[in-house]
């Protein structure tokens, strides 16, 4: 009967405790923006990673919605993952220096409102951009 050693015991527990790694593809980090002043903008159609988002408005002041989504919602009651009230006539940016600022399961789809944070109400008065990956 031969014993097993104390080494083996090592890599048994090793691979039991981190799993086997596997490689994962790379994805770069893309920057996109609106081609104009819009009310909605699909940032990225699939999963992924929203690193940053900035804004810069007109006469109208309003809110900046973020959502886990593929496609630009419809105007009405909504629920966004993301909210930010951004004042007429001015700029914000919105970042994490740890990295991403959320991880979307659908897509990235930035709106901008002229009402609150839960109902949608287009206003095409907004340039947005930002990082996706």
């Amino acid at each position: 009967m031969k014993k097993a050693g104390f080494a083996g015991l090592v890599v048994v527990s090793w691979g039991l405790f981190f799993g086997r790694a596997e490689a994962q593809p790379y994805t770069p980090i893309t920057n996109v923006a609106s081609p104009t002043q819009v009310a909605g903008f699909v940032m990225l159609p699939t999963p992924g990673s929203l690193w940053s988002i900035s804004i810069t408005t007109g006469g109208t002041a309003g809110y900046l919605m973020v959502f886990d989504s593929a496609s630009v919602p419809s105007s009405g009651t909504v629920s966004p993952k993301n909210c930010w009230y951004v004042a007429a006539t001015s700029s914000g940016s919105y970042q994490n220096v740890n990295g991403a600022l959320s991880r979307f399961n659908s897509g990235i789809v930035a709106v901008f409102s002229s009402t609150g944070c839960y109902t949608y109400t287009p206003s095409s008065t907004a340039f947005i951009w930002g990082q996706v990956q």
